[in-house]
């Protein structure tokens, strides 16, 4: 189904359940309520399964089961016991605790907006849908219709299948001098998590796993290629003497440990949870954190949150969690804080519902300072902190304005929300070490090169991107703006406008020449080339912001001739980029004309 038909619609029963002024003492029925209530889970259900690479583990309804339900006829038989029932137990204007309320509030108009536009789907690459909201004339806006669904489409095709294209079932390389260097690299070489394994058991496992393959347990199979799959990776990125004759023969290893990782999953599933098992899940999530395997990514995380609730529910309870066994109280709690770090993002990054309840946590929050009793944890505990808060960040994103509470906000409500969350952005940026803490004007870093830290410098900076688009981008897609939020919408665009630029600018120094290239560096600079394109359709910017289209043809260029396994985008960010050009250059033409008249 086509994502534009996805809208919240109004029929003339949502009308009157919905749109009644106050003065007006009739009162809906509940079969006028349930009507309006059905409309809008037909809409929402809809448009859910039209982009379900990014907002999976909803159930659709068939259209054709809706239209059964949602015809009127359908009421028919039971609307007289319903208003019998209504008579006997309801007084006037009398609402139930336990119905749902519509979220709609007081001002209709922005809430209808704010469902359509943002709400409905919330994911990164929402944006793509807006591309031809803002041409003129219908050849050029059906052009780029078709050309926002092709964009769409192989974005969404390279979630889906990127699966496949990076499992290998060939046998992994256990017995390699280079394996030493890969778990020096997991345990030495890493930020934003602490080992969650000893290195010891790590060495004697893959110890074990040369010398007799069929004595070691499958669940510590998993975990060894799991932390060999991380730790290779980072080796190959990471700027060392020996990096280049690793990438030159190691370049196919990762996807090789990962798929031999994958292989035991179901042992890690089945039978009773354990601590080991635990483990295992949290390298495989940390291998996908960042790729773009949606579907996997999203069923492993939930096997490891549900795993945890076992592990929890299984000593008897405490507040503090003291009955579990002190030996993994910590570790437990330090791979939930894990998890949570990474399911945040992943959430508000492909949209869908989370997987952890902010008012359920049991556990208190991460902190620098560790109490005495517990082991000294080392200096990356820092980091842990710092992906927390930016998890929780995230959250509240999410819930702030694209949940259904958001419709019940009024415009200045909304407003304010927005600036709150720049404000706890900004909080966060400024809680990041001052060596990779982004610049406030999106300026690129002193340290130039393909270190280590630039890459940990890259990674901070596309994480502050990703959370100021979520938080601006609906002044992207807006049109027609009020008076009263002309200031915010302003600020908002101008931000989003910064951040795309600075993107583009910073895909001069990414690696396309990694098997796998992460999310964050194949479409976070796509999401940048719309933004920029549709201001130069919204006429916002002028021929300053056109260069950086160019950036972003020639990063998709070298990632067509690469070979990672990212999607062919290059001739679709040329057309728009041609398309802009046309554009101005005729709005220039045009000015000019009036000009000499």
């Amino acid at each position: 189904m086509d994502w534009k038909s996805a809208r919240y619609e109004k029929s003339d029963t949502s009308q009157q359940s919905i749109g009644r002024r106050p003065s007006q003492s009739a009162t809906p029925t509940l079969s006028e309520r349930n009507v309006a209530s059905w409309e809008l889970l037909r809409n929402h259900s809809n448009h859910l399964s039209s982009v379900s690479a990014y907002s999976q583990g909803v159930p659709s309804i068939p259209d054709d089961i809706l239209d059964d339900i949602l015809e009127p006829s359908a009421f028919a038989a039971e609307r007289d016991s319903w208003q019998s029932f209504d008579s006997l137990t309801r007084v006037e204007n009398d609402h139930h605790p336990l119905d749902h309320d519509i979220p709609v509030g007081t001002d209709h108009g922005w809430s209808k907006t704010w469902a359509e536009d943002l709400c409905a789907d919330f994911s990164s690459l929402a944006p793509l849908h807006f591309i031809d909201r803002f041409s003129e004339g219908p050849p050029t806006k059906d052009h780029l219709s078709v050309l926002s669904k092709q964009i769409w489409t192989k974005s969404r095709r390279s979630s889906e299948n990127a699966d496949s294209q990076s499992q290998d079932d060939s046998v992994p390389p256990y017995a390699d001098p280079d394996t030493a260097q890969f778990i020096d690299v997991f345990f030495n070489g890493c930020y934003g998590y602490s080992s969650f394994v000893t290195r010891q058991y790590v060495e004697d496992t893959l110890a074990a796993i040369v010398a007799s393959p069929n004595a070691v347990d499958q669940c510590a199979y998993a975990l060894v290629n799991g932390v060999l799959a991380i730790g290779c990776r980072n080796a190959i990125r990471k700027d060392s003497p020996r990096s280049n004759t690793i990438h030159a023969k190691s370049i196919y290893w990762p996807s090789r440990y990962f798929s031999g990782a994958l292989k035991y999953r179901e042992y890690l599933t089945n039978g009773q949870p354990s601590f080991l098992k635990l483990q295992a899940l949290t390298a495989l999530i940390l291998y996908l954190r960042q790729h773009r395997n949606v579907s996997l990514m999203r069923s492993v995380l939930s096997q490891a949150i549900h795993m945890i609730q076992e592990l929890i529910s299984r000593v008897p309870k405490s507040p503090f969690l003291t009955a579990i066994d002190g030996n993994h109280q910590q570790e437990i709690q330090r791979l939930f804080w894990l998890l949570y770090s990474i399911e945040k993002p992943f959430t508000l990054r492909f949209g869908g519902h989370s997987m952890i309840d902010d008012d359920l946590v049991v556990f208190p929050a991460p902190s620098k300072r560790r109490d005495s009793m517990i082991p000294a944890i080392d200096l990356r505990s820092g980091w842990e902190v710092v992906s927390y808060r930016y998890a929780r960040l995230c959250s509240v994103i999410v819930k702030t304005i694209y949940s259904h509470a958001a419709l019940r906000m009024s415009r200045s409500e909304t407003l304010a929300a927005i600036d709150r969350l720049s404000k706890m952005l900004e909080a966060w940026r400024m809680s990041i070490p001052v060596a990779y803490r982004p610049d406030c004007n999106l300026d690129l870093p002193a340290c130039q090169n393909r270190s280590w830290d630039t890459c940990i410098q890259s990674d901070i900076f596309l994480k502050f991107a990703e959370a100021s688009f979520a938080i601006h981008r609906w002044a992207v897609i807006q049109h027609n703006v009020v008076q009263d939020a002309t200031a915010t919408y302003s600020s908002s665009r101008d931000q989003c406008i910064e951040l795309a630029k600075g993107v583009l600018h910073w895909t001069h120094y990414f690696r396309v020449d990694d098997h796998e290239l992460d999310w964050h560096r194949i479409f976070l600079p796509l999401l940048s080339a719309a933004t920029i394109f549709i201001a130069i359709c919204k006429q916002e910017v002028g021929k300053d912001c056109l260069p950086f289209l160019g950036m972003a043809c020639g990063y998709f260029g070298r990632l067509s001739t690469s070979e990672c396994a990212a999607p062919n985008l290059f001739e679709e960010i040329s057309e728009l980029y041609l398309m802009a050009h046309r554009k101005l250059n005729a709005g220039e033409a045009t000015d000019l004309a009036g000009q000499s008249t």
